[in-house]
């Protein structure tokens, strides 16, 4: 089961609500294959649906969302499965904690929800996991810009900006990597909360600016050798990552 769910494009099915939906799955990065892009596969009764929907009063529209969900959700959105246990460097680590955490956040921070983490739509089974069903970021992570990239000071600053509605919030953000975020239009979005937590109110502050500091001097890190031509050789952008972090 497991080398299949690995294998791209392939068709997935889930459930939300009353609809059961079939969807193109397609890889987002290649290190980590638990999490998809999948296109809904829609047949003419979905479509007309969908086209006359609109024309109905607005209590029906929300009826009919409600019970069947696919009716509220884009052409294409992004799934998140519970990945199987896996070997650590000590002992075998099991995620149904973080992925548990992850889905509390998400609900936590509803408000935040389209401007600096995706859209939770629910919660659904796919190839027999738990799966969280999110919307798709149509940006992409800092190591991935194309030249001009973003100043280091433009980036301290959207960051800055996107920190401070977790901490406003009491929360902190325990992984600073850069795959766990994505620059959209003038802002930034975090696309991973499993390791986001409640912050001891004493040190929040200090936390608040060590993690801006963390993230900003990784992007600095990545800008320095950007360009360099053993980089734009053939680097994937998990390995981008990987070497930039271990500088720190």
């Amino acid at each position: 089961m497991e080398d299949f769910e690995y294998r791209f494009p392939r068709q997935v099915q889930f459930r939300l609500g009353l609809s059961y939906i079939k969807a193109l799955a397609e890889p987002i990065n290649e290190m980590f294959p638990h999490v998809f892009r999948a296109t809904l596969i829609e047949t003419a009764w979905h479509r007309f649906v969908r086209a006359f929907l609109p024309s109905f009063p607005s209590l029906v529209q929300r009826v009919v969302r409600t019970l069947w969900p696919r009716y509220a959700l884009p052409a294409c959105v992004v799934l998140k499965k519970l990945r199987d246990p896996f070997a650590g460097r000590k002992q075998i680590v099991c995620l149904k904690d973080e992925f548990a955490n992850e889905k509390a956040m998400y609900q936590r921070l509803a408000f935040l929800q389209g401007k600096r983490i995706p859209v939770l739509y629910g919660e659904t089974r796919c190839d027999g996991k738990r799966t969280l069903a999110l919307s798709y970021i149509p940006g992409v992570t800092p190591v991935a810009q194309t030249p001009p990239r973003l100043t280091a000071e433009a980036f301290e600053e959207r960051m800055r900006a996107a920190v401070g509605d977790f901490s406003e919030r009491g929360l902190e953000l325990d992984d600073v990597s850069l795959l766990n975020v994505m620059l959209i239009d003038d802002r930034i979005m975090f696309v991973d909360l499993e390791l986001v937590f409640e912050a001891d109110p004493g040190t929040l502050q200090s936390i608040t600016k060590s993690t801006i500091a963390e993230f900003t001097n990784r992007y600095k890190s990545y800008l320095r050798t950007a360009d360099k031509e053993w980089l734009d050789g053939g680097m994937s952008e998990f390995e981008h990552v990987q070497c930039f972090e271990h500088m720190q």
